[in-house]
């Protein structure tokens, strides 16, 4: 029986929180292609919905994920035209994609093994939480591939070219201790505390001023690739806008008035 999208990308909600749920607990939630056409998607769902502020992404059982499903593969079931040079392909092009231009935070919650494409999905999120059980790996050179779905893209901007390059040339597995001496993880938790300072995390950012937000991550990735006075510009134009918003004024009102932001 095929998989369906919804049954292996889980979508809940906690608030103005939503959670994605990579549901492929057997397979320690190796990348399939019902999963991989279903998270473009998702995450197009979630930027309809106004009610959601931040969204967080982890995976079901003791993996976060295995990185592509090698029996999919070699099935045949992801056909070589949908590859663009990787297993998954097309699909990950479309994923790493939605992930970058998504204007809402995303939270990788890293609950154990991340490597190969799994790894790249938690290179495309924002901010990266990892359990202190959790291995992180640019595994694919071990399989006589080269890294995909964004992984040479997001990693020498997060970690420099040369720890990218350790990374990458050894396909070595690090621990999320060692991940976050590099930069590759921002915060490691005990496992058990895991989601729920993901929540903390994501509630705190979904109580923000929303088009701030936007602005705010946009302003970030836009200045990866400007000059100083280009983003010096843009800063400009979108602070523009955010001096037009309820939220702001509110702002100012409670300082003058010397109070809390009703936000």
């Amino acid at each position: 029986m095929s998989e369906k999208a919804e049954d292996v990308l889980l979508l809940s909600r906690e608030g103005a929180v939503a959670i994605i749920t990579l549901n492929r607990p057997s397979k320690l939630n190796a990348l399939s292609k019902a999963m991989m056409t279903g998270f473009p998607k998702v995450i197009e769902e979630l930027r309809r919905d106004d009610e959601v502020k931040a969204v967080i992404v982890t995976g079901a059982g003791d993996a976060f994920c295995a990185g592509d499903d090698l029996e999919e593969a070699a099935q045949g079931i992801v056909p070589m035209d949908d590859r663009r040079g990787g297993l998954t392909g097309r699909l990950g092009w479309e994923t790493a994609i939605a992930f970058r231009e998504f204007e809402k935070p995303i939270i990788a919650s890293i609950n154990g093994v991340a490597v190969g494409g799994g790894a790249s999905i938690a290179l495309a999120c924002d901010i990266r939480l990892a359990s202190d059980k959790a291995r992180i790996g640019m595994v694919w050179i071990n399989i006589g591939l080269l890294p995909d779905c964004g992984a040479t893209y997001f990693l020498p901007r997060l970690i420099g070219v040369s720890r990218a390059c350790d990374l990458m040339f050894t396909g070595r597995i690090v621990t999320s201790a060692e991940a976050a001496a590099m930069g590759l993880v921002d915060r490691v938790v005990p496992h058990d505390q895991l989601m729920t300072e993901a929540l903390e995390l994501a509630k705190l950012i979904a109580a923000k001023s929303p088009v701030a937000m936007e602005l705010t991550k946009r302003a970030i990735y836009n200045g990866i690739a400007q000059d100083l006075p280009s983003q010096l510009d843009f800063e400009t134009q979108a602070q523009r806008i955010c001096l037009s918003t309820e939220d702001f004024q509110e702002a100012v009102r409670s300082f003058l008035e010397k109070r809390k932001t009703k936000n």
